[in-house]
């Protein structure tokens, strides 16, 4: 593998993730202003159609609104897959190694599991819950 040489003006592993995330901010709020540029266009197309517009007018603009719209959302899903590559790097990085110039981060949770469907018993048999602490006992359920 390629070795690349230190450089004075070269960022730290932190100073990257910083840099990533602050890119990522930076996209949101770019497609922030084209989604509000995107409404006012329609709101201004709405205000400017009458019943004598024709229906290929309409459909052409709903063609377009919908393509704009299509691409925003790809790239809001290209962003979700990048933050999540950043946070699973980082936590590798930065969990496993305490650095005294800042505390380590936990790690973001793992999404939580459904919970199991409560289950009845009539109050004179044993809890039939195994997820119950009062499992196998009469008249808790």
């Amino acid at each position: 593998m390629p070795v690349i040489p230190p450089q004075p003006h070269r960022p730290n592993i932190y100073q990257t993730t910083i840099d990533l995330l602050e890119s990522i901010a930076l996209e949101e709020m770019a497609l922030s202003h084209l989604l509000n540029a995107e409404a006012e266009k329609i709101q201004k197309f709405v205000c400017h159609i009458s019943a004598c517009t024709p229906a290929e007018v309409l459909m052409d603009f709903n063609t377009v609104v919908n393509e704009t719209l299509e691409t925003v959302i790809m790239k809001e899903w290209l962003l979700l897959r990048k933050l999540e590559k950043i946070t699973r790097f980082y936590c590798r990085e930065f969990s496993s190694k305490c650095h005294s110039c800042h505390p380590c981060p936990p790690c973001p949770p793992h999404p939580p599991y459904p919970p199991h469907p409560p289950k009845h018993c009539d109050s004179q048999s044993d809890c039939c819950d195994p997820n119950c602490k009062h499992y196998g006992k009469k008249g808790h359920c």
